[in-house]
Parts: structure tokens; C-alpha cells; sequence
């Protein structure tokens, strides 16, 4: 590990101490009852629509996964592999392929850990671990999104088909705000997590630096072939045109 690796890790370290020790990080409780509809459906295997009260999480069983869900948050249990995010905050995990349904269109999990927050007019999924593959409403296309990044669904535009972003490297802050508040842990156990996830994270921050270093090489390589090649056509074309000159002055007698 370089020294300014080291460095960059001790400061982040750090600064990864203060937001655990924030007051943001306080976790909230286990909410004792939560609104259902139909009633007590949770308990049966039918459509179930689930929403939690202010401060309050709540933890959703849908077949071999679960949903735990934040505050504030809205969800509806279609089936034992797939699940609706109507408002708010769910941090789902699964041992099987399962559907993450939103108004701007599915997402499909395999085996993993992940985040899908709705706010506004965007549905964002933030896969921890897993395959994760988006599919826009009206689209035939879809999009994989990698561990550890993040992307979103929007409106749908005047073709037909939702508006979705670029998969971007995870938000570490935003991350561990949202995993501190549904912790179920130990503050020192937490702590502990997330130095861990750190380096996974900072990883990928190296990693997607060099790519963009390497592809910042090859694009100045690339121009500067380029501008190579435009000068030798240029050459030919003056060497050419002198030619043809000559030629002309010498049939003309006026050399």
C-alpha cells in the first residue's frame, strides 16, 4: 500500500468516525405496528401493502428474501419473488432471483444485497453484491448495474420510455448515513463494517481512476495519431498538386 494510499485512507477513516458518531446515525427502532392492507396480510400469502410510521423500520418477508424498510416508506408484496417500492427507502437481500417493480420499471436481482430509494420522480438501485439488471418501462433494452455502483429510473419521455442515468461509483456518505440508520448492530460493530466496506469502495475509486487515466491516454494517442495522419494527407495532397504544376510548366515549354 502506498503512502498516499495510506494517507488517503487514514484521513477518510477518519472522517468515516465522525459521521458513524453523528447524531444522523442514530438508529431507529423496530416499529411495533405498521399499516397494512388488507389487514394482518403480512402473515398470509396474498398482496400485501406495507407502510411504516415516522422513526420506525420494519422488516417485510416475501419468500426466501426480505425487504428492510425505512421510515416513511411504502411497499406492496405482489408475490413471494416480487416486490413494489411505492415511497421511501427498503434495503432488500435475497437468496434467489426476485423483481423490484417501480412506475419506471423493473429491476432484476439474483443473489445479492441492495438498496432502492424513490424520491421524487427517480427510483435509484444501489446493488451491494449480486447481479442486478434494470429494465426502463417501454424499453426492450436493459441496463447492468455492477456492485458497489448505482443508477436510476425517471419519468417516462415522449417515446414511450423511462428516462434512466449512467452508472456511477455508490455515494459512501449517502451509504452510510442509510445503512447506520437500520444497523441492527453495535455502534463499535458498525464502525467495524463500515472500515471494511471502505476499502472495498476506495478500491473501485482507484480502479475507476486508472480506467479514466488509461482512457485519457488513448484518446490523447489517439488525437495525436490522428493530427499525424492528417498532416501526411495534407503533405500528399501539396506534393501532388507540385507535381501536377510541374508537369503543366513542362508541357507548357515554361520551365
Amino acid at each position: 500500500m502506498s503512502r498516499l494510499f495510506q494517507a488517503v485512507v487514514f484521513l477518510a477513516f477518519s472522517l468515516l468516525d465522525l459521521h458513524v458518531e453523528g447524531r444522523e446515525l442514530i438508529q431507529i427502532k423496530d416499529a411495533k405496528t405498521v399499516i397494512m392492507q388488507p389487514k394482518d396480510c403480512v402473515i398470509e400469502s396474498s398482496v400485501c401493502s406495507v407502510m411504516t410510521p415516522k422513526r420506525k423500520k420494519y422488516e417485510l418477508v416475501f419468500g426466501k428474501s426480505t425487504a428492510l424498510m425505512d421510515e416513511n416508506t411504502a411497499v406492496l408484496r405482489e408475490s413471494a419473488t416480487q416486490i413494489a417500492l411505492l415511497k421511501g427507502r427498503m434495503w432488500v437481500k435475497t437468496s434467489e432471483s426476485i423483481v423490484i417493480r417501480s412506475e419506471f420499471g423493473i429491476a432484476k436481482v439474483t443473489n445479492g444485497e441492495i438498496w432502492v430509494t424513490k424520491i421524487g420522480q427517480k427510483v435509484t438501485f444501489s446493488p451491494l453484491t449480486g447481479e442486478l439488471i434494470m429494465v426502463p418501462r417501454g424499453s426492450k433494452e436493459s441496463i447492468v448495474v455492477l456492485p458497489n455502483y448505482e443508477n436510476w429510473l425517471g419519468p417516462v419521455n415522449k417515446a414511450g420510455v423511462a428516462t434512466s442515468g449512467i452508472p456511477r461509483l455508490l455515494d459512501i456518505e449517502n451509504h452510510i448515513q442509510r445503512w447506520g440508520k437500520l444497523y441492527t448492530g453495535n455502534k463499535m460493530q458498525f464502525k467495524k463494517d463500515v472500515h471494511e466496506y471502505f476499502l472495498v469502495w476506495y478500491s473501485l475509486v482507484e480502479e475507476d481512476s486508472d480506467k479514466n487515466r488509461e482512457i485519457a491516454l488513448r484518446t490523447i494517442a489517439t488525437e495525436a495519431e490522428n493530427k499525424r495522419r492528417e498532416e501526411d494527407r495534407q503533405k500528399k495532397i501539396k506534393d501532388e498538386r507540385s507535381r501536377v504544376r510541374d508537369m503543366m510548366m513542362r508541357r507548357l515549354g515554361l520551365e
